[in-house]
């Protein structure tokens, strides 16, 4: 997902104007802070990884995604993603391989009835640099930053975000 072939789209689906079928990592993230580099950047979302529930526990999960992990880097990618109806044993599970939360869907999956959850993996640099936007970003979207604190980081979350909603209700 996402790389240089979406270099001139980055602007539009940072702003929410374009979604491209097949992107859904790179597009989150590039919205999620109104930032077109993130559309730019490689991705590798991991649709699905399921244990023998007799195997559960024992690090064989764990194991397969650091294979993937090393493979990725290989492949010089930016960020592993995986997306999935949440539940919170499925968060720990992630967390505990290195993932971190990055969008909580609005609505219930009508097959599963759970929201889906957008986790994040950074692995190059400028992946890394992202990494604290993207996780403060998600902080104040679930309500639980304090807006007490005088984050620079948030400020440019919130200034981009109020821009790109002006521009896209300027173009109604």
């Amino acid at each position: 997902e996402g790389g240089e072939r979406l270099a001139g789209l980055g602007p539009d689906i940072a702003c929410g104007k374009r979604r491209i079928k097949g992107h859904l990592s790179a597009q989150s993230a590039a919205s999620l802070i109104v930032e077109p580099a993130l559309a730019t950047h490689q991705y590798w979302r991991i649709g699905r990884i399921a244990t023998a529930s007799m195997f559960r526990g024992q690090g064989v999960g764990t194991s397969l995604l650091k294979v993937i992990r090393d493979y990725a880097r290989q492949y010089k990618v930016d960020w592993l993603a995986t997306s999935f109806g949440h539940t919170s044993e499925l968060e720990r599970f992630w967390q505990h391989s290195g993932f971190w939360p990055a969008r909580l869907g609005q609505k219930a999956d009508k097959a599963s009835g759970l929201v889906s959850l957008l986790m994040l993996q950074s692995l190059s640099t400028g992946a890394a640099e992202q990494r604290q936007a993207l996780s403060e970003a998600y902080q104040l979207d679930q309500g639980q930053y304090r807006m007490d604190s005088q984050s620079a980081v948030v400020s440019a979350i919130v200034t981009r975000r109020l821009n790109a909603f002006c521009c896209q209700t300027l173009a109604l």
